[in-house]
């Protein structure tokens, strides 16, 4: 495996990563919802390094995922964060 191959396939293994724990977070968050109840605002805010663009691009992406997964439910958290970007409260 050459030193591109590899550089490649860790690349691909991190952004898999990152995508999982987003997901994690996301059902997270309905679960803690779920707990506390829905008239509390609750927000974990994480500087993840990458751009703002591409942050939406990846929350975006994992909203894809839950649609084709059924899980709906992770959809809104994921939406939330989505609006927090646009809206510069990263």
């Amino acid at each position: 495996m050459t030193e591109q191959e590899m550089e490649k396939f860790a690349e691909l293994i991190v952004n898999k990563l990152i995508a999982k724990q987003a997901e994690y977070d996301a059902q997270f968050m309905v679960e803690l919802t779920k707990t506390v109840g829905p008239e509390y605002d609750i927000s974990i805010d994480y500087n993840t390094g990458m751009s703002v663009e591409d942050q939406i691009q990846q929350l975006e992406d994992q909203i894809d995922n839950c649609v084709k997964t059924d899980n709906f439910e992770a959809i809104k958290p994921l939406q939330d964060q989505i609006n927090k970007l646009l809206n510069g409260k990263n």
